[in-house]
Formats: structure tokens, sequence, C-alpha cells
């Protein structure tokens, strides 16, 4: 004990000397030198108490016992907390890298089929069998201090292949004044809250089928930029400047008719333990290329979100989205209309465990209109840690079209979801 107390001084000079070589150490200089001028104090102090001169020997031996039981803890904590920030220093310019793996088997009740892009050179049955349906490589960093970046790398399963694409690329600007923040690049839109979800991050094994009927199965990634504000008032404001590559709600992937995406989001912090939060969404762009016409398209959406977290240990979200689309189409000339929405109900009972029920509806199955669709699903979660997540389910679902496989269709599904390296992004519903 006493040679830990003698040593804090003479380590001073190396914190403060590491912490010195930081890359980042222009931009916590303040914090960083009170820090260790509070541990160079503290350090003096214990130094001098040991070192005044004892009255007696028995003053001496009294003093030697009292140090020897002493709580030494906040000396501890104080080393802990230079060296973390030391290392937070080294390290904050260097990528954080997550691995995520997402594998899904499914199993249809009877003969029923569920096929995936019907009716074209990527057909291919979904149901009976198992598979790695996507790994990601998310990279994460500051990039100096004024912007953040992230990639992710996406490997998909398609037709039994893999194909590499870039899932997201961004940087976002979050010095901006007046409080706004921009991102550039590619990225999950931001139109409600669903599609900003990575597939491995749905609260369930499926995407929602409304969104999918509008969007695809992939929902809506696109290249632009998004400029938010952040109003005094718990509301953001969000406008995006799109290149409108989504077929086939957006046909045109040229910027001299991009696509205008425009979101508002308003917060309530009801209590310490109630969260609400409601959004409307609007998009806009052309589904046919400038010449020889223009055909407009038009999404409409709004969201809900409640979430009562009283602790780490339990939690009940409820969330529902409603979906409309207005489509100009080159054939009739009158316009196309969609409609679709989803609720569900998540309850987290204890720490690792979640289960919830969905119910799904959608009158624009295979993107054509009149065409409905509903599906009611169950599913039960179970996280070892953040970092292994394991989950079973079931699905009913019933639809006017058999272009997709069976009109009727049940499927139990089981789903393994595994990280590793840091710690990942975790999404608004998840109780931590």
């Amino acid at each position: 004990m006493l040679s830990l107390q003698r040593s804090v001084p003479a380590m001073l000079p190396v914190c403060a000397a590491i912490a010195a070589l930081s890359p980042s150490a222009f931009a916590q200089e303040v914090e960083g030198d009170g820090d260790l001028e509070a541990l160079r104090r503290a350090a003096e102090q214990e130094l001098a108490a040991d070192e005044a001169p004892p009255a007696d020997e028995g003053e001496a031996l009294r003093r030697s016992a009292a140090l020897e039981t002493e709580d030494e803890t906040p000396i501890y904590q104080q080393l802990q907390q230079a060296f973390s920030a030391v290392a937070n220093r080294l390290n904050s310019f260097n990528p954080r890298i997550t691995v995520i793996g997402d594998a899904l088997a499914r199993l249809s009740l009877g003969s029923a089929e569920l096929v995936e892009n019907p009716g074209t050179p990527d057909e291919v049955r979904v149901d009976d069998r198992m598979s790695l349906r996507e790994v990601e490589l998310d990279f994460r960093a500051d990039v100096d201090a004024y912007a953040k970046a992230v990639f992710i790398l996406a490997l998909e399963e398609e037709g039994g292949e893999y194909l590499a694409t870039v899932e997201e690329g961004y940087v976002t600007l979050e010095t901006l004044p007046f409080g706004l923040r921009a991102q550039l690049g590619r990225f999950r839109t931001p139109f409600g809250r669903m599609n900003r979800l990575h597939g491995h991050d749905l609260p369930q094994a499926t995407e929602p089928l409304a969104l999918t009927d509008i969007f695809g199965e992939e929902g809506y990634l696109d290249n632009g930029a998004l400029l938010s504000w952040l109003a005094p008032v718990p509301l953001e404001l969000t406008v995006g400047f799109l290149q409108g590559d989504n077929q086939p709600v957006l046909g045109t992937s040229d910027l001299d008719s991009p696509a205008w995406l425009g979101r508002a989001e308003y917060f309530l912090q009801i209590s310490d333990t109630i969260f609400l939060s409601a959004g409307a969404s609007y998009l806009y762009g052309l589904n046919d290329t400038p010449d020889p016409a223009d055909q407009e398209s038009h999404v409409y959406g709004a969201d809900l979100l409640f979430k009562w977290q009283p602790n780490q240990f339990r939690s009940i979200v409820v969330q529902g989205e409603v979906y409309g689309i207005k489509q100009e189409t080159p054939i009739t000339g009158d316009p196309m209309w969609g409609f679709g929405g989803y609720a569900y109900l998540q309850v987290q009972p204890f720490q690792r465990w979640y289960l919830g029920v969905r119910y799904d509806w959608s009158n624009f199955d295979e993107h054509r209109e009149d065409r409905e669709q509903y599906a009611v699903s169950g599913w039960l979660s179970y996280y070892t840690t953040e970092f292994l997540r394991f989950r079973v389910g079931y699905e009913h679902r019933e639809r006017e079209s058999t272009a997709g496989g069976d009109p009727d269709l049940d499927t139990f599904f089981f789903q393994l979801t595994f990280v590793f390296g840091s710690h990942p992004v975790e999404p608004f519903w998840f109780n931590r």
C-alpha cells in the first residue's frame, strides 16, 4: 500500500507526457489538465502525510497500521480515470470495428412456398432452408474534431452466392452553427423509424410488409445529403437532397431530377420512465426519365413510438407506422395508390428476454394496386449478452396474389445474430 502511494507522484509525469502526445489532446486539453492537476495534488498530500515525522514510536505504529487498512479506492479510481483518459485520446482517431453476422432459418408448414423476386432470373425460394443472410463490417471513427465517419460493408446472400455492397458510407458534421447537423454520403434514409434499421437490428426477424411493398426488400437506401435542425423545443426537422435511386418508386438516379425528403419528429419525455415520439415523413421524386414524360412519385408516412423503461431489466415498447404512395404511371396516365402499415407490442419481462407480437397489412403487394396481404407474427428473443442473440418466432401470412408463392403461409423461424469486435450501436428499442 505504501509503495503505491509513493509511486503516484512518479507516475504523474508519465501520464502527462502520454496525454501530451495524444492526437486529440488539443480538443481535450482543459479537461485533461484538470484531471492531472487534481491527481497531482492528491498524491502530494498523501506523500506529505507519509513523510511527516511521528511524535513517538507508538504514533508511528498507529499510522502504519492505519495506512495498511485505509480504503485507498479514491486513489485507484483517480489512476484508472487518468489512464482511461489517455487511452481514449490515443484511440479516438482509430476506427472502431464491429463484425455482425445474421443467420435465419425458415420452416414452412405443409407444402406452402415463399418465393422472393418471382418471375425474374433472381427468383429464389426462401422457406425450408437456413442461410447466413448477411454479414456486416462496421467501421466508425472521428475524422477530426468536427466530423465523424461511418462505413458499413455488407456481404449479402443472393441465390446461394454472396455479393459485397456498400450498405452505408457517410460523414456527419455535428458542429455546425444554429443547432444544425449534416450527413453526406450513402445511408439508410430517415423515412419513418423501421427503414433506418439494418436487418439484424430489427425487433423482429423480418421487415414490415408495407415497407417492403413500397421500397423493396432492402428498404430505402440512397446517396445524397441530409440537413437536420434540433429546435429549442424537443422537435427535429430534417430535409434530404437525394439521388433518387430506388426502383420502382424512384427511377431517375439523376441529380438533375433529384428526390426530396422531409421529416419532422417530436420527442416527449413524459417522465423518467416514459418516452414518446411522433414523426411524419414525405418523399417526392420521379419514377421515369425526364424525357419523354415526368412521372411523379409521392410517398407519405407517419409513425408513433411509446416506450416505458423503469429500469434495465424491464421495458415495454409500442410502435406503429402507416404508409401511403401515389405514383403516376405512363400506361394509363392515372395515378396508382397504395396504403399499408404495421403495429407491434414488445415486452421485456426480464433483463435478457424480449417477446412481442406484430400485425401487418398492405394493399400494395408486389407493388401493385389493390393487392392485399396481411400477417400476424410473434417472437421470443434471448440475449446472452449484447453480442449474442437467439430468436424464435412464428408468422401467419395471407395474400391475394399467388405470384410470390402460395396465398397462405405459416412459417416458423429461428434467428441467430452474433457480434464481435467493438461494442455495437444498439437500436432504440433495446434496453441496456
